[in-house]
């Protein structure tokens, strides 16, 4: 960009599309775009969310095992109901453990 002069955004804006597609090819077209503020991506369809995650960071100790399957119960329901907010269904869970 720098040996055609393009130093900053304005310099680009000046130039006509087929210029820069001439130097850069569809490169170019996509560089004059942006510059533009147009973007070629946001009219995609977003990807589809491939994950949802339940987790809860207390620094407590389970006295006994009532007590570490009623922390495993609440982080369920929680997860549980992100899915549904999603309205998606698990197919695998993974449950990890900093001990």
């Amino acid at each position: 960009l720098q040996e055609r002069g393009l130093e900053v955004c304005s310099d680009v804006q000046a130039l006509e599309k087929n210029r820069l597609r001439e130097w850069f090819g569809v490169k170019g077209e996509t560089l004059w775009l942006n510059a533009q503020g147009l973007d070629q991506e946001s009219s995609l369809v977003p990807a589809q969310r491939k994950s949802v995650s339940a987790e809860m960071n207390w620094g407590i100790r389970c006295q006994d095992k009532a007590a570490a399957v009623k922390i495993l119960f609440e982080v369920a329901k929680q997860l549980k109901d992100r899915l549904a907010l999603c309205k998606l269904r698990a197919n695998h869970l993974t449950l990890k453990l900093k001990i």
